[in-house]
């Protein structure tokens, strides 16, 4: 019985989450953003700046296309970067669905940094009625009939990658900061 209950709880929460997506972390404002302080003891802001530019740097090779504030003198990076472009199989096709842009800072002081990913929009003509829709959003269509067409399965799909993206991104900037720490 007890075996019975643990799978039904499960198959739930799964479908769950397949149909109304990912909990995505919230700002005051309710829009998405993700937030992640981590200690490196005995590390300076000068040594945490200047990895986190070399992990910049080394993670993206299109950083100096894209817009970037260095200022050393609060010893702050910002980015704006794009996420991966995303595909669906969608009504029996595959098709584009668009990617998101965001902002990536790094606030560095000594022995600790703080990584701000936010301003998640969808940024793709692929489904031009959500463009500049912010992640967030977990029913951003106003009209019935997306619903029917399966629009929401697929905001859902876009959603729940990004979440993955994004925390994956958070997480080697972690391991490289941690590594061969000065």
């Amino acid at each position: 019985m007890k075996k019975l209950f643990l799978f039904f709880y499960f198959w739930v929460g799964w479908g769950f989450t397949t149909l109304h997506g990912q909990d995505i972390p919230k700002n005051i404002k309710q829009q998405a953003e993700y937030v992640n302080l981590v200690f490196v003891d005995s590390t300076s802001k000068e040594i945490l700046f200047d990895k986190a530019m070399a992990w910049l740097a080394n993670e993206y090779s299109s950083v100096g296309k894209a817009t970037k504030i260095k200022n050393q003198t609060e010893w702050v990076i910002v980015v704006k970067l794009n996420t991966e472009k995303y595909r669906y199989r969608f009504k029996g096709k595959d098709t584009k669905i668009g990617h998101f842009t965001y902002i990536l800072s790094i606030h560095c002081k000594d022995t600790k940094y703080k990584c701000l990913i936010n301003e998640i929009q969808y940024a793709s003509n692929a489904l031009p009625d959500l463009l500049g829709t912010d992640l967030g959003e977990a029913q951003p269509f106003k009209a019935d009939e997306y619903l029917t067409e399966g629009y929401l399965q697929v905001w859902n799909f876009l959603r729940n990658n990004i979440d993955k993206e994004i925390k994956e991104t958070m997480l080697a900037l972690k391991l490289f900061m941690l590594k061969n720490k000065n």
